[in-house]
Order: C-alpha cells, then structure tokens, then sequence
C-alpha cells in the first residue's frame, strides 16, 4: 500500500511539474540552486531561471568596477532570491542595472562581503546592509 501511494504521488508531481511548463524544471528547495560567475570587471548579465540563485563574486575577485544586469522571465514570483559574494582587490564598486533596486556596493581591498536580495514580484531588494565576512 505504501508503494502505491509513493507512486501516485511520484506520478502527480511530475504530471504537475510538465502541465505547468513545456520544458520542466524542478526548482530549489527540491532542485539544484542556479549560480552565476560575476566578471572580474565590466558588466554581467545573469538570468534568474530558480528560486535560489547565487551569484559568485569570489572565486574571481573584481578588479574593476562591475555591473550586474538582471534578466527574470516572467515565471519568477515574490520571494524568489539572490544571494551575491563578492571579493575585491580595492575599493571597486558594484552597481545594479535593471531589476535590483539596491545602493552601490563599494569594496575594501582584499575584502569579501555578501548580501542578500529578496523579490517583491518587481525589483530584487536587499535584506540588509552587505556584511563583510573577512
């Protein structure tokens, strides 16, 4: 009986995930997290396919002041977020083009910091203040 239940509900999902879309995707929590690379310098434009997506500023540190320019299909609601790490080598500056409602971010050499971005169905808001976290 356990069985059987296990597959209808297998079932279900995917007849729910394919009826909503003709390419289906499961999203995070239950799929992977979207990720981005963000250009050492110059401007980046990183499409928002998930719920969850990170943009990683870190692995290759900003030498040169960055854009980050948002392209979000109409299939990301409210509540969908980003989060962004980036790593600089002076005081760099990252600025947000179309989407992000969200001050200038300015770098300390040889620092890291993070923020947290939230949708309200419009732009992507940051939480809080960028935390440096070195």
């Amino acid at each position: 009986m356990k069985k059987l239940f296990s597959i209808i509900a297998i079932v279900a999902f995917a007849f729910n995930v394919s009826a909503q879309s003709s390419t289906p995707t499961v999203q995070w929590p239950f799929g992977s997290v979207s990720t981005s690379t963000l250009a050492a310098t110059g401007s980046t434009t990183v499409t928002i396919n998930n719920k969850l997506t990170i943009i990683d500023g870190a692995t290759t540190q900003l030498t040169g002041n960055a854009t980050i320019v948002l392209s979000v299909p109409s299939t990301i609601k409210a509540g969908a977020q980003i989060f962004l790490k980036v790593a600089t080598t002076g005081t760099t500056t990252v600025t947000f083009s179309t989407g992000i409602t969200c001050p200038t971010l300015t770098g300390v050499a040889g620092k890291t910091f993070c923020v947290l971005l939230l949708s309200d169905g419009t732009n992507f808001l940051p939480t809080a203040a960028p935390y440096q976290i070195n």
